[in-house]
């Protein structure tokens, strides 16, 4: 009967809490007055960047996560930089995502971050490399889309119908971009 109730009140639980919260609070004051004083340093809408953060973080909130399927970034110069930087220091940090905007150690270490990669866990370490790279790529290209994509993996990179090869994380940009009342 115990094992009963309990089944019961955790899947109640589960269904009555919210699945996602759109509340900046819950990400913390410090974070809100970051992402707010760097979006004006670097002239960036507050909705899009927060939105990226919102699809970055879907299952490792502010944690490092290990890209299996890592490719060499942009050209491949600044990963087999970082990658060079790190092989007796940090290995397999280098091939991490860290922080709120998961910002892959190697494009952190392009933009001038020398540190030990945990130090991108810091919300402004993370806000400050992951703008300076959705600025850098916003100069690159001109559709939201292909900016999203390309921060997601490198480039973006389309099958032969148009589909980008990262769909799903794209329509979950676009979805939450919306929620947050950015129009593309």
């Amino acid at each position: 009967m115990r094992r009963i109730l309990l089944s019961i009140l955790i899947i109640s639980v589960f269904f009555i809490l919210p699945k996602k919260s759109y509340e900046v609070r819950s990400y913390g004051m410090r974070l809100e007055y970051y992402v707010e004083q760097i979006c004006k340093k670097y002239n960036l809408d507050e909705k899009l960047v927060w939105a990226i953060i919102y699809t970055e973080n879907t299952t490792y909130p502010f944690r490092h996560r290990y890209e299996k399927d890592l490719q060499y970034g942009v050209d491949g110069k600044w990963y087999r930089e970082a990658i060079n930087h790190s092989v007796y220091k940090y290995y397999w940090e280098a091939y991490c995502s860290y922080g709120a905007m998961h910002v892959l150690y190697g494009i952190a270490y392009g933009f001038g971050y020398k540190d030990h990669p945990f130090g991108l866990q810091d919300h402004k370490q993370s806000l400050e490399y992951g703008c300076r790279y959705l600025k850098g790529l916003m100069g690159v290209y001109t559709n939201l889309k292909d900016v999203v994509s390309a921060y997601n993996q490198g480039r973006p990179k389309k099958y032969w119908n148009g589909v980008y090869w990262n769909q799903k994380h794209v329509n979950r940009f676009v979805k939450n971009y919306r929620e947050l009342g950015g129009k593309i």
